[in-house]
């Protein structure tokens, strides 16, 4: 049985752990990638800092197994309102195909609309074809561009979802 529950301090490396390791799965352990990000070990301090952010994990009797994290975005010329990011969405191999990124993105929206967020807003890679295949069943839409220029230079597809 596999539960979902927010992030504990002590789930910092693990989590770091099962991103880098996904990340380099999908040969995207690169410059312009989460794989470097400086906060990826100590993801609870990061999203526990952020008014509007939070970051969930997936555990089971086997341990922890993946996590997925929102925070709101401000950007020049936006238009859209209150914007949040879905971020950091990984998963090990032993929890996918059990509709867990599911449980998670409906965690994500649930906590997006009763924050009062109007969009959210992702980025991913092109060859990560099952997630982008998740995030339009969940109604995100693609755009040309990304909404402000981020850190996670080599991503090529982002997706934005209105909750209004």
């Amino acid at each position: 049985m596999f539960y979902i529950r927010p992030i504990t301090k002590e789930d910092n490396l693990v989590i770091g752990k099962i991103i880098r390791d996904v990340l380099a799965e999908n040969h995207l352990d690169q410059p312009g990638t989460a794989y470097f990000d400086p906060q990826l070990d100590f993801l609870y301090d990061y999203y526990t800092g952020i008014d509007g952010g939070q970051y969930w994990v997936v555990t089971s009797d086997i341990g922890l197994s993946g996590g997925i994290g929102i925070a709101p975005i401000d950007f020049p010329e936006n238009t859209l309102g209150k914007v949040a990011e879905v971020q950091k969405l990984y998963l090990n191999a032993n929890a996918r195909g059990l509709g867990l990124s599911k449980e998670f993105m409906n965690q994500v929206i649930f906590y997006a609309q009763d924050f009062g967020y109007d969009y959210l807003y992702l980025e991913t890679f092109h060859t990560l074809e099952a997630a982008i295949y998740l995030y339009e069943k969940f109604g995100f839409e693609r755009i040309e561009k990304p909404l402000f220029e981020g850190d996670h230079t080599t991503m090529d597809v982002f997706m934005v979802k209105s909750l209004k």
